[in-house]
């Protein structure tokens, strides 16, 4: 077989085909891999700032009162609290209904030790109204009401335009 025979065999179209499969399998595969890295960085980043996201830029661990899962605002530990996150669907006194993201109503109460946030402001529970966007992070009681220990106001729910938030 000449070289000019062997340029034209369909075994060299053959193989040239598979190569090109593969360089294309391993495109997606990179391209996968690097948008799978830049979301594992940014959820990385979010842990690591775990505090400041809910407690605000000046406390973290190490810090007023110091220790890892202690100390913030006083001896609440809210690491290990639970936490749910919604629209307030309506306010009344000390407790507001929150709807999730999957459409179940649970009922927060707010107590003189339940701290509210809003960036890096503390603010007053009575500034809590309908259509806010809030984390709350708190234990259930007998009840099944979430006790807040913390409010942290959101300046927009996830997944909504900058012009249809609530502020």
């Amino acid at each position: 077989m000449t070289i000019k025979q062997w340029v034209t065999s369909m075994t060299l179209k053959r193989a040239l085909w598979i190569l090109g499969g593969l360089a294309i399998v391993l495109g997606v595969f990179k391209a996968g891999e690097f948008v799978g890295f830049g979301r594992a960085q940014y959820s990385y980043r979010w842990g690591e700032n775990y505090y400041r996201n809910f407690a605000g830029y000046d406390r973290g661990p190490g810090m007023m009162g110091g220790g890892f899962g202690g100390g913030m605002m006083g001896d609440e530990n809210y690491l290990f609290g639970h936490g749910i996150s919604g629209t307030i669907l309506r306010v009344t006194g000390p407790t507001f209904v929150l709807q999730d993201r999957d459409g179940a109503e649970k009922v927060i109460a707010v107590s003189s030790s339940t701290s509210v946030r809003m960036f890096r402001e503390e603010i007053q529970p009575s500034d809590l109204k309908e259509g806010l966007w809030v984390v709350v992070i708190g234990a259930p009681n007998d009840a099944g009401v979430i006790d807040a220990r913390l409010v942290r106001v959101m300046p927009m729910a996830p997944f909504q335009n900058a012009s249809s938030s609530v502020r």
